[in-house]
């Protein structure tokens, strides 16, 4: 994601996101935009193991490999 962390005026973040073109989080600390971070980043590893496991218990293949 297209994520910059912009520091207002009084001494606090904002991240900005370029993909909606706004700002998510307004008035934050660095541990606040750490959390956020770590939260997202926690979602989308659930999501890829949910998947993984998913296709193991469908007998399917979870993994591809490359053909260079």
């Amino acid at each position: 994601m297209g994520h910059q962390i912009i520091k207002q005026p009084n001494k606090k973040y904002a991240l900005w996101s370029s993909v909606i073109d706004d700002f998510i989080l307004l008035n934050v600390t660095t541990k606040e935009i750490v959390e956020f971070k770590n939260k997202q980043e926690r979602k989308k590893l659930r999501n890829e193991i949910n998947e993984i496991i998913r296709k193991l218990n469908k007998n399917e293949k979870p993994y591809y490999q490359a053909n260079i």
